[in-house]
């Protein structure tokens, strides 16, 4: 990260920083609970089938100046669940652009796992080390100045900053974040080595036309990382939408498809009957405007995991049908491929 970058990403922290201790802030001080209201509140919250109503709370539209603009969706909610109970889990959370795949992954179910006792050592993999960076500013910013958390769960940071690239919380829980291309062996902070992971949208479709260099990262992930993890538990979580075939995404799954841990979750901007899958966030017409403002291929991939790649020789428009005539004997058919 240059000094003109890292003086960007410092400001950006400040004001993000600012603006979360101002909305979280809000309301606490004029609301009456009594210390067992609390506990009881606190307690229902960390239930992983309340996981929803934890993130409304703490992060969403239920501050009194909203850190989101919807509710939670039922897919946030159902991956979450499957997160908790499996403390070995590898799931490829195949949501569409706009899904906050990240702030989920990074930020909420971190926060609920630590909460729960299950997360002691969070390795947060951008793909590159200022990517990682960035991912640790934004769950560092709500520990440090979301006055709800810090009321229910008292101050959190001890010592370390996302500009190191790790800190450590006064529970003594670490977070540290790394690039895909920084290494991974022998990661440990005392007696604990890692139990959660998030390989955060380190799919590259330039990057895809590079076996050998996908094979390299693919092994970084399933055998320096992996094996890293804790005796007891280990949840990998990869958020990135389906962008482009024989890319990380499709080794990763390769590689981990005989696994009972596995699990693909794939949610696109629509349900197969047309209705906004977060229907919470997005009207009909809202998904009708995304769908007109972007271009077919664009819009296969990022919305719709679908990562096709507009034809050199035939374009979609290009290609004519028309209804095969019925009762025909046909003595043979002529194809012609793009062999190229």
């Amino acid at each position: 990260m240059t000094r003109t970058e890292l003086k960007t990403a410092r400001d950006n922290f400040e004001m993000r920083s600012k603006y979360i201790k101002e909305a979280t802030l809000a309301g606490l001080s004029t609301k009456e609970e009594s210390t067992a209201d609390q506990e009881k509140r606190i307690a229902r919250l960390l239930k992983p089938h309340n996981y929803n109503e934890f993130f409304d709370y703490y992060f969403g539209v239920n501050t009194p100046t909203p850190l989101a603009d919807a509710p939670c969706a039922k897919f946030h909610q159902s991956s979450y669940v499957k997160v908790y109970k499996d403390p070995f889990i590898v799931q490829f959370r195949r949501w569409f652009r706009g899904a906050a795949k990240s702030i989920h992954t990074n930020v909420g179910n971190m926060l609920h796992l630590k909460q729960n006792d299950l997360l002691y050592f969070a390795l947060l993999i951008g793909r590159n080390e200022k990517a990682a960076k960035l991912l640790l500013g934004d769950i560092q910013a709500h520990l440090q100045n979301n006055e709800r958390i810090i009321k229910d769960f008292g101050v959190q940071m001890q010592h370390g900053s996302w500009e190191g690239g790790q800190f450590e919380t006064n529970d003594g829980r670490n977070f540290l974040g790394l690039g895909l291309n920084q290494p991974f062996r022998g990661l440990r902070v005392g007696q604990y080595r890692p139990d959660f992971a998030s390989v955060d949208d380190c799919e590259d479709r330039k990057e895809a036309k590079n076996a050998e260099l996908i094979q390299e990262k693919v092994e970084k992930i399933t055998g320096d990382l992996k094996k890293a993890f804790h005796l007891h538990r280990g949840r990998l979580i990869i958020p990135n939408n389906y962008i482009v075939k024989n890319g990380l995404n499709d080794q990763l799954l390769e590689k981990f498809k005989g696994s009972s841990h596995l699990h693909v979750q794939t949610v696109n901007l629509r349900n197969k009957d047309g209705s906004p899958s977060w229907n919470e966030r997005y009207t009909p017409q809202m998904v009708d405007d995304i769908d007109a403002d972007t271009d077919y291929y664009t819009s296969q991939r990022e919305d719709y995991n679908n990562p096709i790649e507009e034809g050199k020789l035939f374009k979609r428009e290009w290609i004519r049908f028309r209804k095969v005539p019925k009762n025909v004997k046909w003595s043979a058919f002529i194809g012609f491929w793009d062999s190229s």
